[in-house]
């Protein structure tokens, strides 16, 4: 996927100039920034998903104890 930033126009002179300063390059500083984004996306998507089959498994188990069925 490929993403489009935007950066003001008034902003995009000190941006550049206190990369320069910094020495950062910006490219890839906001690529590890988009990484660690979409890493904790991911972590969050799977915890999701488990805590739903645990509930979907939770909620079976008190079904079939209710009922007496297994």
């Amino acid at each position: 996927m490929k993403l489009t930033i935007s950066i003001p126009d008034n902003a995009l002179s000190d941006v550049e100039e206190y990369c320069r300063i910094e020495g950062i390059d910006f490219e890839a500083r906001i690529q590890r920034e988009v990484d660690r984004f979409v890493n904790n996306a991911i972590e969050q998507m799977e915890q999701r998903r488990e805590i739903k089959d645990d509930i979907g498994a939770i909620a079976k188990a008190f079904e079939q104890a209710m009922t007496g069925v297994e």
